[in-house]
C-alpha cells in the first residue's frame, strides 16, 4: 500500500512538471511594450464607446476591433501573438496594464476638468441672462408703476 501511494504520487509530480506552460517564442512581428499600451488603451476606449454608443457605432459602419488595429497599422495575428508572448511574463504584462491604467486616468482628470471649466462657463452665462432677466423685469416693472421709483 505504502509503495502504491509513493509511485501514484511520482507519477503526479512527474505529470506536473510534463504540463508546465513553455514560453512562447518571440514573434518576428512582436509589438513593443509602448506600442501594446497604445493598442490596449485605445482597445479599452472602442469598448467603452461601443457600450455607451453602440448605436451610433454601428450606423456608421465601424468595427471598433477593426478600427484600432487600422489606426496602429497592425493585424489581429499581431496583436494577438504579441499578447500572448507578454502574458507569459507577469510582471511585464501587468507592467503594461499598470501603464494602460495610469493613461486612462489621465485622460479621465483632463476630460473632468474640461466638464468643470464648461459647467463653470455655462453657470456664468446662466447667471448673466438671469441678472438680463431681473434688470428687464425691473424696467418693465417702474415703467408700468412709476410710484415705485
Amino acid at each position: 500500500m505504502k509503495r502504491a501511494l509513493i509511485i501514484i504520487a511520482a507519477i503526479f509530480l512527474v505529470q506536473c512538471k510534463n504540463n508546465r506552460i513553455d514560453r512562447p517564442e518571440k514573434p518576428d512581428n512582436l509589438l513593443s511594450e509602448d506600442k501594446m499600451v497604445e493598442v490596449i488603451y485605445d482597445m479599452t476606449l472602442m469598448s467603452a464607446a461601443k457600450g455607451l454608443n453602440r448605436r451610433i457605432i454601428e450606423n456608421n459602419g465601424i468595427d471598433p476591433e477593426v478600427f484600432v488595429f487600422d489606426k496602429h497599422d497592425i493585424d489581429s495575428s499581431q496583436f494577438a501573438q504579441s499578447n500572448r508572448y507578454y502574458s507569459y511574463d507577469i510582471k511585464v504584462y501587468e507592467s503594461i496594464y499598470q501603464r494602460v491604467k495610469q493613461k486612462l486616468e489621465t485622460q479621465k482628470s483632463v476630460f473632468n476638468d474640461e466638464l468643470k471649466k464648461r459647467a463653470t462657463k455655462a453657470d456664468s452665462i446662466s447667471n448673466t441672462n438671469r441678472i438680463r432677466r431681473d434688470s428687464l423685469i425691473r424696467v418693465k416693472t417702474f415703467e408700468s408703476n412709476p410710484d415705485l421709483q
